[in-house]
């Protein structure tokens, strides 16, 4: 799978590996097609090699060579393939303390970005708690901005009833009901908890939340690519692209739900599994 390098002088060349265990390459190659629909960070990656030029089939071998490397070690320590595991590894195996200072700061940047364009837009919340996730969605039905969310993993109580609220907020119409007290009695009082919601970490979360989710991996720029910073610019062009989306969704709202009603056909032929489709049923 992996290319012979080949060096004469200063100058390295790529060439393909012949010699090697072609029945392993030929189970190597399906397996990464496979792992794209399954997959979350296998999806992230498989763009990378294709943006820099190269074409499919190079692509999934450089994917295959990612898995072999997880087989591997897999292989070593007995162990069964975890993808809330490898994800929470990639998130720790990040950029040295600088680096990691840089990339906490480029997400909160995005938040920002989004809290600028989303239709009504929470402010970025850093450890929301159960009652900021079902109140503020009864209330204003906005999006909600959540960052840090790994860090509830200290907390088994507040975690659970987090992810509770999130699996149940994720589809139109879903309540959960809480004990409040009115005057001198207590009611049932229910609450709406459907919400656009985006939450953002270094850790995976609960698999029901993921399936559900459309996962976004931060890569690191390359310091030959210039990022604007958040200023009084931005606010305008946020703005009118806020207003922009808007419109097109006021317009065009009947293609949106013909959209949404015709999603689970394409991604169920794909062999997505059930969870994943859920979002497009939404």
């Amino acid at each position: 799978m992996v290319p012979v390098t080949v060096r004469s002088g200063k100058q390295p060349v790529m060439t393909f590996r012949v010699a090697c265990d072609t029945p392993l390459r030929y189970t190597v190659d399906p397996l990464a097609w496979l792992s794209l629909p399954r997959s979350a960070w296998a999806r992230a990656y498989h763009p990378q090699p294709r943006a820099r030029g190269h074409r499919h089939r190079r692509a999934l071998r450089a994917l295959g060579a990612k898995w072999l490397k997880i087989i591997f070690v897999m292989w070593q320590r007995q162990v069964a393939y975890d993808e809330q595991h490898h994800l929470a590894m990639m998130g720790a195996a990040g950029p040295a303390a600088a680096g990691q200072k840089n990339r906490v700061t480029r997400t909160r940047e995005s938040l920002g970005l989004l809290a600028r364009v989303c239709f009504n837009a929470s402010p970025v919340t850093a450890h929301p708690t159960e009652a900021q996730l079902y109140r503020s969605a009864a209330r204003t039905g906005g999006a909600q901005l959540l960052d840090e969310v790994e860090t509830l993993r200290g907390d088994k109580d507040r975690f659970d009833a987090l992810i509770s609220v999130l699996n149940v907020g994720f589809e139109r119409g879903g309540v959960v009901t809480r004990i409040e007290k009115r005057g001198e009695r207590f009611v049932e009082e229910p609450y709406e908890v459907y919400a656009p919601r985006v939450l953002a970490g270094i850790a995976g979360l609960k698999d029901t939340v993921e399936d559900r989710s459309l996962p976004l991996f931060m890569l690191r720029k390359r310091r030959s690519e210039p990022v604007a910073r958040l200023g009084r610019t931005t606010e305008v062009e946020a703005q009118a692209l806020r207003q922009a989306c808007g419109l097109a969704c006021l317009t065009q709202i009947e293609r949106v739900v013909s959209a949404y009603d015709g999603a689970p056909v394409p991604l169920e032929r794909e062999g997505i599994d059930d969870r994943a489709v859920d979002p497009g049923r939404r």
